[in-house]
């Protein structure tokens, strides 16, 4: 069986699928979104543990005000109550053992020193440390669009070491922020995206790394509104169907064939992660040239894991008015958060507190048992906080290929929206958009794509003058603006000072 119609067919439910079809069906297009499982999110979601009930999220997830267009797509689904922003920057470190605590935070001075007043007083670094830190953050602000690409075959602490930084200063911050944000640490990762990391985010706008928390479970906050804001904008949504193969005439990609059969539409946005796109494209046996590159090219555009650690106690572990903190020289317990500060009431275990911990970078502990893990997890919980008690339950959440991985020289591994052309549109975390596999990087992609396919006027549809100059950097025309500091309309996060 075969429908056909002057349709834009999205393949993928998930961050960058649902950005794309909303983006395109508030343009007044026709869409329809197949996505393979049974709800919406992609890998920003959660599971049921069938033996507690809890609903968990597969790995610690948080956002930041430097997410705009993320931000964005959470006002357009109505999913603003999901989340609550930091009214400025507040950063802790904790030191093991001691459980000392220092807070990175905005100051008075203007970017890309905003952070300094803070950063002179931590005081799990030298005077020396600091000064050094300096020449980055001074190299960073000189460094032009085409130097830091050019740095891309660079490993991250290569450039560091050049940079004259202490094995302290690497360790105790630029390595800290780069496994948290790249998955990867500091010696495995590209210096070009790692500058981008450090230019776009903490030394960027003064609000740029103002932090965001979910109040509830991750599949709550995105699954939910997105179905009901599809639904309203008209969007065909068919869940539990896969895409098995997609159809070419004449060199155009004009739909996909899946269980039921086959869908013809005037474009298509291939909105997979990279592996699953991989396959669809080299699977092609006709069609152009273009579909065999880029199927080659994410074939060569690694992965890496995210660990999730989740531990209800009995009894209070953290100190009052504790958030979370990233702990110092920890490799797997590398940060703490107290669940129940981000949770709404409704949505906490009553009479229990529940901690979170992500593993970032984790491949290398993939094999571990759940007893190995509570046992660090113990070991560490209890050199900061020596009344920790064993947790009542303890649940381990591994994802073996979470997200791709920015080592040297996959900068050029990472193709256009409109790399293979033809019809078919690429949209997702790996495509470039210069951001690491975030959610920002996904719904920044499938809002490229949307744009692709507005300006090629399809449908007759000619382009507006809202996307003549639009690039990812700007608002999306025609959704709510992305939060600034002070905006009413979104819930904030209090922290302790």
């Amino acid at each position: 069986m075969s429908e056909s119609s002057r349709r834009h067919l999205v393949i993928g439910g998930g961050l960058a699928g649902i950005t794309a079809a909303l983006a395109l069906a508030d343009e007044g297009l026709k869409v329809t979104l197949i996505e393979a499982s049974g709800r919406l999110g992609g890998r920003v979601g959660s599971v049921t543990d069938p033996n507690s009930g809890m609903v968990l999220d597969n790995c610690q997830h948080a956002a930041f005000r430097v997410y705009g267009r993320f931000l964005q797509f959470i006002d357009r689904i109505d999913a603003k109550e999901s989340l609550k922003i930091q009214p400025r920057t507040h950063l802790p470190f904790i030191e093991p053992g001691s459980g000392r605590i220092a807070i990175l935070r905005t100051g008075r001075l203007s970017p890309p020193n905003h952070m300094m007043e803070s950063m002179l007083a931590f005081p799990f670094l030298t005077l020396g440390d600091k000064l050094g830190m300096r020449r980055v953050i001074k190299s960073l602000n000189k460094m032009t669009e085409s130097e830091r690409i050019a740095l891309d075959g660079v490993k991250f602490t290569d450039w560091l070491n050049q940079q004259r930084q202490s094995d302290a200063a690497i360790s105790r911050f630029w390595g800290y922020f780069t496994l948290a944000a790249l998955n990867l640490t500091a010696a495995e990762a590209s210096t070009c995206q790692a500058a981008f990391l450090f230019k776009e985010g903490l030394f960027g706008a003064k609000d740029a790394f103002d932090v965001a928390c979910f109040t509830k479970d991750l599949t709550a906050s995105i699954g939910p509104p997105s179905s009901r804001a599809l639904s309203k904008a008209g969007v065909d949504v068919r869940l539990n169907t896969a895409a098995r193969g997609l159809l070419f005439e004449s060199d155009k990609c004009i739909g996909v064939g899946t269980k039921s059969g086959e869908i013809i539409a005037d474009s298509i946005i291939l909105a997979t992660p990279h592996r699953a796109a991989q396959r669809l494209l080299a699977a092609v046996d006709v069609g152009p040239d273009s579909t065999s590159i880029v199927a080659r090219m994410l074939a060569r555009l690694g992965t890496k894991s995210l660990i999730g650690l989740h531990a209800l106690h009995k009894t209070p572990v953290t100190p009052e008015g504790f958030t979370f903190a990233a702990v110092l020289d920890e490799p797997i317990i590398q940060m703490v958060f107290n669940r129940d500060a981000e949770l709404d009431e409704s949505e906490r275990i009553k009479g229990r507190q529940w901690i979170s911990i992500p593993v970032s970078g984790a491949d290398e502990w993939l094999g571990w048992t759940d007893e190995q893990f509570l046992s660090e997890y113990m070991r560490v919980l209890g050199g900061l906080w020596p009344d920790t008690t064993k947790p009542e339950t303890f649940h381990v959440i591994k994802s073996r290929r979470a997200t791709f991985a920015p080592t040297p020289g996959q900068h050029a591994n990472r193709p256009e929206t409109t790399a293979v052309g033809h019809g078919l549109y690429l949209a997702g975390s790996y495509v470039a958009t210069d951001w690491p596999s975030t959610m920002e990087s996904a719904v920044r992609s499938g809002m490229m794509a949307a744009e692709a396919i507005i300006t090629a006027k399809k449908d007759g549809v000619g382009v507006s003058e809202r996307f003549e100059d639009w690039t990812n950097r700007a608002d999306w025309p025609g959704w709510p603006r992305a939060p600034s500091r002070g905006d009413m309309r979104w819930r904030e996060w209090l922290a302790p000072e």
